[in-house]
This record gives structure tokens, C-alpha cells and sequence, in this order.
């Protein structure tokens, strides 16, 4: 069982970034939230992080994902969309990058938190407080992770293949179209798209299905 890691997002290393609804409630209620999530996603994380795989699941999400070099992320101050004049000189005086990724993060729930809140008429926190993150040890355990993520919603019963799910980024990899995802990145790992396709086949990510206790 691979511990659960609190710890600073490093700059330059991969994590598995995930969080549930609090007491296990939705967070997604129709598909234009999947896409709301997505798009507020990309707003809060351009340039601070590079994304390999992603899963949205009616009351979680799984991200995998490696945190830019400290260089990188201080030089992205300047040009981040979610960040105004203010913001920006005060990370500047005194620049912790970990820190600065782990805002970026608390902001991204914020922000969706507030748009569901006024859709569905509730109030308070609609995720947990702490979002989870696990280090990537190598790149056994990367793989791994990316398919324990693509294969979330076959383990939870809503399709019998990854590749019938329309929200996590298995179909996406396999699109030619350029896009932020670091698709050819993930189908190197794989030797290519033949072999990134059948490591996905029922029964063979069925071995990773209890990486972790994720929901727990």
C-alpha cells in the first residue's frame, strides 16, 4: 500500500493529485461541469504544470501530473491569466514555489466550489480541505498510476472499457490534435499507441486497482 504524501508539490517531480467530495458527495452533476472543471483547470495551471493523465468521476478526480522547474514557475508570474498586478508582486517579493503550486491548486477548488454552490443552491465546502497528492518513485510506479487513473471508471462500474469514458484523458491521448496534454509523452512510456492500448485492456489494468484506497 503506497503511503498518502501531504507534503510540498517539488518542483520538477510527478505527483498523483486527487480529492473527493466531502462525505462522498457529487461534484459533478451535468456534463457542462466536466467542462467547467476542465476549463477552470487549465486557467489556474497553464504553464505551472504539465498534465499526463486526468479522471473525473461524479464525486472525485485523479490528476497526474509534474510540477514545472522553480525557474519556470517564477517566470510564469508574469503571464498566468489568474493572476493580477497585486498577486504578482507579492509572489515575487518572496517566491516559494511550492507553495505558489499548492494555491494555484486551493484557488482552482475554490473557484469551482463557488460556481457549483450557486447551481445547486448549497453552501460550504464541496471537497475535502485536503487535497491528496503521492510522489511518483520511478517510472514503474508512473505507469501504474496512469493506469490505475484511466481505469477509475471501470473499477467503479460506469464502463466495462477506459476508452468508453468521455471524462478522463485516455480518448484524448489517442486524438492527434495538438492539445495541452502531454500526449506524446504518455504513448513514449508505452513504445507507442499499440501497446498503450492493450496494457488498457480488461484484465491487465485490473491489477492496479488497488494501487491505493483512494476514496478513503
Amino acid at each position: 500500500m503506497d503511503k498518502k504524501y501531504y507534503g510540498p508539490l517539488v518542483p520538477g517531480e510527478f505527483f498523483h493529485v486527487y480529492n473527493r467530495g466531502n462525505n462522498f458527495e457529487n461534484v459533478f452533476f451535468s456534463q457542462e461541469n466536466y467542462t467547467y472543471f476542465l476549463k477552470r483547470y487549465q486557467y489556474f495551471t497553464v504553464d505551472i504544470l504539465e498534465t499526463y493523465a486526468y479522471c473525473l468521476l461524479p464525486n472525485h478526480f485523479h490528476l497526474l501530473v509534474r510540477v514545472k522547474d522553480a525557474d519556470d514557475l517564477y517566470n510564469s508570474l508574469e503571464y498566468l491569466p489568474s493572476l493580477d498586478e497585486e498577486k504578482i508582486e507579492k509572489w515575487k517579493r518572496k517566491f516559494d514555489a511550492s507553495k505558489f503550486v499548492s494555491e494555484q491548486f486551493r484557488r482552482l477548488m475554490v473557484s469551482y466550489s463557488m460556481s457549483i454552490n450557486v447551481q445547486e443552491e448549497r453552501s460550504g465546502s464541496l471537497f475535502l480541505k485536503n487535497f491528496k497528492r503521492i510522489r511518483i518513485e520511478n517510472q514503474v510506479h508512473l505507469k501504474r498510476v496512469l493506469l490505475y487513473i484511466h481505469n477509475n471508471p471501470v473499477h467503479h462500474g460506469f464502463v466495462k472499457h477506459p476508452g468508453d469514458y468521455l471524462w478522463s484523458s485516455y480518448g484524448r491521448i489517442l486524438m492527434p490534435e495538438a492539445s495541452a496534454l502531454m500526449k506524446a509523452e504518455v504513448l513514449e512510456w508505452f513504445e507507442g499507441v499499440d501497446l498503450f492500448k492493450e496494457s488498457h485492456e480488461p484484465g491487465k489494468g485490473r491489477i492496479v486497482a488497488d494501487i491505493y484506497e483512494m476514496e478513503s
